[in-house]
């Protein structure tokens, strides 16, 4: 394999020193660079920011009035008890309040500066395997981290034909302000050109029937970096739902009746463990998702290059199950 890089090893931060370097991925082999960088941390301090303050503070006495009425009553010559409304005025005193502004101020944080703890000269060696036959034009960046002191890879351009792994080691000896960093790493180049079409083409004709699931997808999808989840909620209202499954389906779990571009696959959702049997006369909803295997995808650094997912609900409205 070729990789063009401009890298430079040396002592503590020469002036040609970079703290990270972009290699280009042409065809198989191995090759070196070198990094030189600092690890450092910042440097906070507390700070008293000034600013304007308010309060109430009071000011006067104030007579407010207003009319309320009364019940009157009493009785005439004939002993009826008559009663009518009769206008008062009431006063009473209220307190008044104006606003004071005054100088005061708050304590923050801020950052002032930083201080070195290392200075990192990093040895990197790469060693990639791609497919045979391949010819990939993958853009890396390498870089020390200025916190750790730590190699990190990173995918600076990328052709998106390929998925791109990185797995490294590394040895690290410190000698007073200097720290040495050995990097053996390692890039794995995996073809994107299936896994996109599966997530293209995703999951289609949808049909369930007496408690099986089954639904056409790519033949040959499954693989360590794709697999298939399902979730099963029974709705109670518009709003609100009970999910009684939510997991991946692995691909020993299907049934398949295999074609040239696309299987029909189908699933007994009976043997999922679901919390609840599926029952007449309710309403469910099933999404089921293609979709990166997560754990399959740790340490890939261009998972973006896949595309968006391929997934499809299905709303069982009161049917027979």
């Amino acid at each position: 394999m070729w990789i063009g890089i401009a890298g430079a090893a040396g002592n503590a931060l020469p002036a040609f020193a970079s703290q990270s370097e972009t290699f280009t991925i042409d065809s198989n082999s191995e090759h070196s660079l070198s990094l030189s960088g600092v690890q450092e941390h910042d440097v906070y301090q507390e700070v008293l920011v000034p600013r304007t303050c308010s309060r109430q503070v009071f000011g006067h006495y104030e007579t407010v009035c207003h009319t309320v009425s009364h019940r009157v009553c009493h009785n005439d010559r004939r002993g009826h008890r008559i009663c009518r409304e009769s206008p008062r005025r009431e006063c009473h005193q209220v307190a008044r309040y104006y606003t004071e502004f005054y100088d005061c101020s708050y304590t923050t944080t801020v950052k002032v500066g930083t201080e070195t703890d290392y200075y990192v000269n990093a040895s990197i060696n790469v060693k990639v395997t791609a497919p045979e036959g391949a010819v990939p034009h993958e853009t890396l960046r390498a870089s020390i981290d200025r916190h750790s002191g730590t190699v990190d890879f990173s995918a600076a351009r990328t052709s998106g034909e390929f998925l791109v792994f990185v797995k490294e080691s590394a040895e690290t000896q410190v000698n007073g302000k200097q720290k040495s960093v050995q990097v053996q790493a390692e890039v794995t180049l995996v073809p994107t050109a299936g896994i996109r079409k599966a997530f293209r083409t995703g999951i289609s004709s949808v049909d369930f029937k007496s408690g099986v699931l089954s639904f056409e997808m790519p033949t040959h999808v499954f693989s360590k970096e794709v697999q298939l989840s399902l979730t099963v909620k029974r709705q109670r209202t518009l709003w609100f739902s009970k999910k009684l499954f939510s997991g991946q389906i692995s691909a020993s779990a299907l049934e398949v009746a295999e074609g040239t571009e696309t299987s029909r696959y189908t699933l007994d959702l009976a043997k999922l463990g679901m919390k609840e049997a599926l029952k007449n006369e309710k309403n469910y909803k099933l999404q089921i998702k293609l979709e990166p295997s997560h754990s399959a995808l740790s340490g890939c650094l261009n998972r973006h290059d896949l595309g968006e997912e391929g997934s499809t609900e299905l709303n069982l409205k009161k049917q027979k199950i």
